[in-house]
């Protein structure tokens, strides 16, 4: 049988990724749990921004059924952090990465001892300097190996009125210079 690229096992899997910006898991796992029930489709990935809990809170807490949960949050603090829910039919191991004022974690995923794919996830607080981390967000794109994906809240202003006027210019550069593009179609607020 010949073997598979990491694009056919993708499509053969029904990869999916789902982004949510929670503003507090904490009270909303539930609300979690009923969303994810309502789709007649288990995502292959489910990242949660803001996910509001440390690394001392009791994280089975924070399990779904059939998902491995990985996090990263701040070391001091809020915690506001990512999460990544990984469903078990995909193997995964993760990556630790630093990007200046985010908290961030890459996974990577495969299927059959075969590499699919990478994810990159990233919640950075607009009160973080959006300068320190695209330099550190570069070398990092720079680093990610083909069948990448880069989901979470960036907090980049994508404004087309303010387009010239702040980091955004920046960051689709290094978006388009690494072979990624944005998938966010209108600003998500204004």
């Amino acid at each position: 049988m010949p073997s598979l690229l990491s694009s056919e096992i993708l499509e053969k899997n029904n990869f999916s990724i789902l982004h949510i910006n929670a503003r507090s898991l904490l009270s909303k796992i539930g609300q979690l749990e009923i969303l994810l029930s309502e789709f007649d489709h288990n995502f292959s990935i489910t990242v949660i921004s803001e996910k509001w809990f440390g690394e001392d809170t009791f994280l089975n807490s924070f399990k779904l059924n059939d998902y491995n949960l990985f996090c990263d949050s701040r070391p001091h603090g809020g915690g506001e952090g990512v999460a990544v829910y990984v469903h078990m039919k995909l193997e995964s191991r993760v990556e630790s990465v630093q990007l200046e004022c985010s908290e961030s974690l890459i996974v990577h995923t495969g299927v059959a001892g075969r590499d699919v794919c990478s994810l990159l996830a990233v919640y950075r607080s607009p009160s973080g300097a959006a300068g320190r981390f695209l330099g550190d967000f570069s070398v990092c794109l720079s680093s990610l190996p083909a069948h990448s994906f880069v989901v979470g809240d960036l907090d980049i202003d994508l404004n087309p009125e303010n387009f010239l006027k702040n980091s955004a210019l920046d960051y689709d550069y290094f978006l388009n210079k690494f072979g990624f593009f944005n998938v966010t179609e209108s600003p998500t607020r204004f």
